[in-house]
């Protein structure tokens, strides 16, 4: 049942994010954390971290409607 709400939410947001197509110049940000499971093995020194922020920024312009060119720069952080 959890899984079926999930879905509905999924596809509910891509068909309200449809009509925000962007005309001429536009521009994104995006946060998140990133996960690397396998940098702390079983065995790794102490204080060893395997997430990290992260960072894209991206910006472009829309010539046609199926045109587009974007330039975009992202940092993921770390893992040590």
């Amino acid at each position: 049942m959890k899984a079926a709400r999930i879905l509905t939410i999924a596809i509910l947001s891509c068909m309200a994010a449809a009509p925000a197509m962007a005309e001429g110049f536009y521009g994104a940000i995006d946060l998140g954390n990133t996960h690397a499971s396998d940098v702390c093995a079983a065995g790794a020194a102490a204080g060893c971290t395997s997430g990290a922020g992260a960072i894209r920024v991206a910006g472009g312009y829309q010539f046609q409607p199926n045109w587009a060119a974007e330039l975009s720069y992202a940092n993921y952080g770390s893992a040590s």
